[in-house]
C-alpha cells in the first residue's frame, strides 16, 4: 500500500520578519505616545498656568475688599513698584494706607524678596510682575501681570483658554505675549481693572 506524504506547509514569517514587523509597530506605538503625551503635558501646564493668573486677580480683589485699596496704592517705597510684593509680603504694605488692617500673604505659593521688589512665579521659577498700567485698546487702567519663563506652548494654550480664540491671539485680548518667542517667554496678563496708575516704568505689553 502506497502511502502518499500529503502534509501541508504552512506559510508564515521568518524571525527577521518578525522582528522587523514588532520593531515598526514599537516604533509607531512610541510616536503616537509621544505625542499624546507632549499634549497632555502641554495642556496640564496651560491649565496650571491659567490657574495662577487666576488666584492673582482673585487675590487683588481679596486684597482691595480687605484693604479699600488697590495692591499697588498700599506699597512702602521699598517694594519698587511691583504691586506682588504687597500680596505676598505684610512687610511691604504701608499699614498706614491700610487703616492697620491685618494683611496676609495671598500667593504662598510665590516666592519674594521685597526688599529688592523680587517675586518668583512657581510655574517657571521665574521672574513675577505687577504693575498698574494704562492699556489703551482697552480704554482702562489694569492690573497687568508679567511672568517670565513659561513654556511657550503653555502660553499659547492659556491665551486660547482665557480669551477663547482657538487659533490664539498675541497681541489682542487680555493675554500678550510676543509670537516671536521660542521655548520659553514672557506672557502678560491684563487682570482687575483700576481706577489709579502706579508711578515708575510701564511694561511693554505686545499689542499697546
Amino acid at each position: 500500500m502506497k502511502t502518499y506524504n500529503n502534509v501541508k506547509r504552512l506559510a508564515g514569517y521568518t524571525i527577521d520578519q518578525t522582528i522587523l514587523i514588532v520593531s515598526v509597530i514599537a516604533v509607531l506605538v512610541t510616536m503616537i505616545i509621544g505625542s499624546v503625551g507632549w499634549d497632555l503635558l502641554t495642556r496640564a501646564g496651560a491649565t496650571k498656568l491659567v490657574s495662577h493668573l487666576r488666584q492673582i486677580e482673585q487675590a487683588n480683589g481679596q486684597f482691595y475688599a480687605a484693604h479699600g485699596v488697590w495692591p499697588h496704592d498700599a506699597l512702602q517705597s521699598s517694594a519698587q513698584n511691583n504691586a506682588l510684593c504687597a500680596l505676598v509680603d505684610p512687610d511691604a504694605v504701608d499699614t498706614s494706607v491700610t487703616n492697620g488692617a491685618q494683611v496676609r500673604n495671598l500667593l504662598p505659593a510665590y516666592t519674594h524678596d521685597c526688599d529688592t521688589g523680587s517675586v518668583t512665579h512657581s510655574t517657571g521659577n521665574a521672574a513675577a510682575e505687577m504693575r498698574s498700567q494704562d492699556v489703551p485698546t482697552m480704554n482702562d487702567n489694569y492690573l497687568v501681570v508679567e511672568l517670565q519663563e513659561v513654556a511657550m506652548p503653555e502660553i499659547i494654550e492659556a491665551d486660547k483658554v482665557i480669551d477663547g480664540d482657538p487659533a490664539g491671539s498675541p497681541d489682542t485680548g487680555r493675554i500678550r505675549y510676543d509670537a516671536a518667542q521660542t521655548g520659553k517667554g514672557t506672557i502678560f496678563f491684563i487682570a482687575n481693572i483700576t481706577d489709579t496708575v502706579s508711578a515708575g516704568t510701564d511694561f511693554t505689553v505686545p499689542g499697546e
